[in-house]
């Protein structure tokens, strides 16, 4: 995508992005967007976050929000959960899901993976993508 490491809001979540992309820009310079270094569930997910962006802010805290540290991947992702947060739990652990610890951009987003799910592998392993 042609960012540069150290890149803007605009160019890491797109014009077009997502909510779940711009959340996820934010989370990762959290200071860049105004949010305290540690900053509360509300700071991080909002009022108004979609049921992925809470659950991307307790995947991150588990323990602040009740969860144990080793967790089921029903308690991860939920009975209701969407596509993406079953595919967040599997990249979290995907030795427990039947991946390879390695593994490539197919086994991790999928060949009919939605945008942000390909987002989401790629700024996990950015230099494996050229960033």
């Amino acid at each position: 995508y042609g960012w540069p490491k150290q890149h803007t809001h605009r160019s890491m979540a797109g014009q077009n992005s997502t909510p779940t992309e711009v959340w996820l820009a934010k989370t990762a310079h959290p200071q860049k967007y105004g949010w305290p270094k540690q900053h509360t569930h509300r700071g991080m997910a909002s009022q108004n976050s979609t049921p992925t962006e809470v659950w991307l802010a307790k995947t991150a805290h588990p323990q602040k929000y009740g969860w144990l540290k080793q967790h089921t991947h029903r308690s991860m992702a939920g009975q209701n959960s969407t596509p993406t947060e079953v595919w967040l739990a599997k990249t979290a652990h995907p030795q427990r899901y039947g991946w390879p610890k390695q593994h490539t951009h197919r086994s991790m987003a999928g060949q009919n993976s939605t945008p942000t799910e390909v987002w989401l592998a790629k700024t996990a392993h950015p230099q494996k993508y050229g960033w």
